[in-house]
């Protein structure tokens, strides 16, 4: 009966851990964003230095990842082309697993994870509010597929975009 608590125990610790985010507010001094401002763009990049593994690179496609935070960023109301302002990303550190590894072993494979710094950007080009938004998606089975693990990723890295730039607080964002 021991066995099968310890067992359980490790199952539940797993799915606990299996994802998480979070966004940590920069102590800049730099304030947030002011109330109605729209932006004109995402202006998204990959620092170099974000993964040492090229296939992460060929895994991550960040045309969708900005795809998604300008959809939510519009359907929010938050989107005008006539705006000087913008919403940079820049993304700083990248890991995709294959799906064999993921599949095949899940949260033990370790994690894929998306972190970047986003800025908006004022129309005058200056931040005017910076912080580090953290995705990171670790189960595997079923779930384990490439277009799974990656739309939840940039779903939550949206999520949690467009709710620090709206003030409001994101569940796992700290």
């Amino acid at each position: 009966m021991k066995k099968w608590m310890v067992c359980a125990l490790v199952v539940v610790c797993a799915f606990v851990a299996a994802c998480a985010s979070s966004v940590q507010r920069r102590q800049d001094g730099v304030e947030s964003r002011p109330a109605g401002e729209k932006f004109s763009k995402v202006e998204l990049t990959v620092d170099p230095a974000a993964t040492t593994d090229p296939n992460d690179l060929v895994r991550f496609e960040d045309q969708k990842l900005q795809a998604m935070i300008e959809r939510n960023l519009e359907a929010s109301g938050l989107i005008d082309k006539a705006s000087l302002s913008l919403v940079r990303v820049v993304i700083t550190d990248i890991r995709v697993r294959s799906t064999f590894n993921a599949f095949m072993w899940g949260f033990m494979a370790g994690d894929d994870h998306i972190v970047g710094d986003v800025s908006l950007i004022g129309d005058k080009g200056e931040p005017r509010h910076t912080f580090k938004v953290s995705a990171s998606y670790a189960l595997g089975g079923f779930a384990g597929m490439n277009e799974t693990r990656m739309g939840w990723l940039f779903e939550e890295f949206s999520k949690l975009t467009l709710a620090e730039i709206k003030g409001e607080p994101a569940a796992g964002g700290k």
